[in-house]
């Protein structure tokens, strides 16, 4: 992921906080700007729903948004336990193939090191 793209969705995600606490901010302070006419029971009850529709899609969206990051967190860290693996097994592979391979073997260990120096995992 880019830059500009984790921005983008750090932008989103505040974008959408402050959408759904400003919405719930609105709602709460219209209550005492209406007037008395428009405070009947079947009214209450309709912006009653209206406020439960509103949570309960929230919700799902918070929901959903979790359940993306959870799985691209799972994604990211299946892929590097698989190359760290892949990595282990070639190592191990040239080892055995003894000193024919020991050059391929030490490029090999360089490439991880130099790797290792400039990723975010070190």
């Amino acid at each position: 992921m880019s830059w500009k793209e984790k921005k983008l969705s750090e932008f989103v995600a505040v974008l959408a906080f402050l959408s759904m606490v400003g919405a719930a901010s609105l709602g709460f302070f219209s209550k005492t700007k209406l007037p008395p006419a428009q405070l009947q029971d079947d009214i209450r009850w309709t912006i009653r729903l209206l406020a439960s529709i509103f949570v309960f899609m929230t919700s799902l969206v918070l929901g959903l948004m979790i359940n993306s990051a959870k799985n691209t967190f799972e994604t990211n860290n299946r892929n590097v336990r698989v190359l760290a693996t892949d990595l282990i097994l070639l190592d191990r592979t040239l080892r055995g193939l003894g000193p024919e391979a020991e050059d391929a073997r030490r490029h090999l260990l360089e490439y991880i090191q130099t790797e290792l120096q400039g990723s975010q995992y070190s």
